[in-house]
């Protein structure tokens, strides 16, 4: 359609005199604007009206744009989007969704589609609300920087605080955690976090500024250096709302704080600790719009998922979830829970922090201060008639003994420990000083998980490992490598990273007779492992190779979370067993 025919359009619906149209169209300020905007700075036709117009001429949907997600707007150049007054709206699969202020503008999405090489769809906004919608590429963090350093005092304040050997100077400014700008800046950290799915916020004194990273898919990534002069009032800020002490500098704290973005509530763990600059605070996100996975969810593999399925049906018994911190063993507690929640069994879980109200599950949250341990919930747990009990974390030798007393006495118990593998927990047990002949009643399986990275689909392609690396891998794995390996180039929608989403790896090692007398009888972890392995036992790094050669992981990533120690160990064990 031509500039002529929307003219006339307008003029057969009554919304825009031709004649009018042709003088302004003719004035030398509107000649080079596209015809849309040409009407609406000419004072000829509203924006909103307009819009609605061109909507229903074109058969569109028309939108208002409300908070659009940061990592669309990465896709495209930002000086395209401003001169076309476009912006991508929503994506799904391969197709993408731009809103445009002016349809007619074809050579626009032209460029667009060769730039993404996705299916475009169109949908139309006012050209004010895409503009101001471009404002949110910069980042909230960043528009609340700008905000703050333009009403912020031209000189530096050179006051200092007390400091003593192990303390580094911090100075002192002017601004406090009320301050409206500062206020801003906190909630614009907080918000760009959530909108870009991190877990955690790390507030971070440096010798020159105060650096914010935000950890993305398990990954700590920098995304601002803050001017030194707001460090103090940032963190005031923070710890204000969290409910910390604000006048102590000098012990570590930990607090708890709600942050609400449009309609979602996140809860916010925080805590704060000193440094040689200052004290840095790091938020942990528990984002409980997310909605909790199913256990077929979680990137377990059929003979995994097979397995563990049929122990969580078990009448009584422990069950124990490994790996260190951030490697999803909540989320499968909660999917795990779900699986044997029904209205004929009492479930009573204590935890710190409670992460998800479970409907029809009793759930106490920890508190040391109030006398509220995980020992001494358990013990009053165990009075309240229970079938399945959920510890978070086995810490003690007191804990532990009292959940696996439950485990023998008739109750389900569900907890997690930190060690690196499956068999190295039952080790860690007896370290603990748990007696052997407890684990080996009581213990019905140990799973040991990691969470690595999803390779980007939009920039995946093919790569090949230096030899040394394929060498180590099929001497630790002692199975046949995939014939093809993959990568993510890199893209917009990834943030250049390569990798967008996470799955899990998983390992499980089921209570076998062979295993139990191995335990009863003290035996060494590497003895442990042997017996494992001659009964079919697959490691982390063996489920990890089968989603590498999948595509859906990279091997650098699977290398990255599998303990290297472990699958070494691995090597020589089946290497000597072998020569044997």
């Amino acid at each position: 359609m031509e500039r002529v025919d929307l003219v006339k359009s307008l003029d057969e619906a009554g919304l825009v005199m031709e004649e009018a149209a042709r003088v302004v169209l003719a004035d030398p300020r509107f000649q080079r604007m596209p015809v849309t905007r040409a009407l609406v700075e000419g004072k000829l036709i509203g924006e909103g009206e307009l819009a609605n117009f061109l909507a229903s001429l074109f058969h569109l949907e028309y939108v208002v744009l409300d908070d659009l997600r940061p990592e669309l707007l990465q896709l495209l150049p930002r000086s395209l989007m401003q001169d076309a007054a476009v912006v991508p709206y929503r994506m799904e699969e391969d197709e993408l969704t731009i809103a445009v202020a002016d349809p007619l503008d074809v050579a626009t999405e032209d460029i667009i589609r060769g730039l993404t090489h996705l299916k475009l769809r169109r949908v139309v906004a006012r050209r004010s609300d895409i503009l101001r919608a471009l404002q949110g590429p910069k980042g909230g963090m960043s528009q609340a920087i700008e905000g703050f350093v333009a009403h912020s005092p031209q000189q530096e304040v050179e006051l200092f605080a007390g400091r003593d050997d192990t303390e580094a100077a911090v100075p002192t400014d002017e601004f406090h955690e009320h301050d409206a700008p500062i206020i801003d800046l906190v909630a614009a950290l907080i918000s760009d976090a959530i909108q870009l799915k991190a877990s955690d916020i790390h507030v971070e004194p440096q010798e020159g500024c105060l650096r914010v990273r935000y950890r993305i898919d398990g990954v700590l990534r920098v995304f601002g250096e803050l001017p030194k002069k707001v460090q103090n009032a940032v963190i005031s800020r923070i710890k204000l709302a969290s409910g910390m002490d604000i006048s102590e500098h000098r012990r570590p704290q930990d607090g708890r704080s709600q942050a609400r973005v449009g309609r979602r509530w996140v809860d916010l763990r925080v805590s704060a600790t000193p440094s040689y600059y200052g004290e840095k605070v790091v938020l942990r996100i528990l984002d409980k719009s997310v909605g909790l996975l199913r256990l077929d969810g979680l990137g377990m593999s059929d003979e995994v998922y097979q397995v563990y399925s049929r122990v969580l049906e078990s009448p009584q018994g422990m069950v124990l979830l490994t790996g260190p911190t951030g490697s999803g063993k909540t989320t499968t507690l909660y999917a795990s829970l779900n699986v044997r929640n029904r209205t004929a069994d009492n479930l009573v879980t204590v935890e710190d922090p409670i992460e998800y109200q479970l409907a029809g599950v009793t759930q106490i949250q920890m508190n040391p201060k109030a006398g509220v341990t995980f020992a001494s919930a358990l013990r009053s747990i165990l009075r309240q008639d229970p079938d399945i009990i959920m510890v978070g974390e086995i810490r003690d030798l007191e804990t532990a003994e009292i959940a696996f007393q439950a485990a023998q006495t008739g109750h389900f118990v569900l907890s997690t420990l930190h060690t690196n593998s499956s068999p190295a927990t039952i080790i860690r047990l007896s370290h603990m000083g748990v007696e052997p002949f407890l684990v080996a009643s009581s213990l019905l399986a140990v799973v040991a998980q990691r969470l690595v990275r999803r390779i980007c689909p939009a920039c995946k392609r093919e790569m090949r490992p230096d030899e040394g690396t394929l060498n180590f891998v099929e001497l630790a794995s002692q199975r046949e490598l995939p014939a093809t390996f993959w990568e993510g180039a890199g893209c917009e929608q990834c943030g250049k990273t390569g990798y967008r989403g996470r799955v899990g790896l998983y390992e499980i090692l089921p209570m076998t007779d062979s295993l139990r007398e191995e335990i009863y009888a003290g035996a060494s972890q590497d003895k442990i492992s042997q017996t494992a392995f001659k009964e079919g036992f697959s490691t982390l790094l063996h489920d990890g190779m089968a989603k590498v050669a999948a595509g859906e992981t990279s091997l650098a990533e699977v290398l990255r979370v599998v303990p290297i120690e472990s699958a070494g160990a691995i090597a020589r064990l089946l290497a000597s067993e072998s020569k044997a």
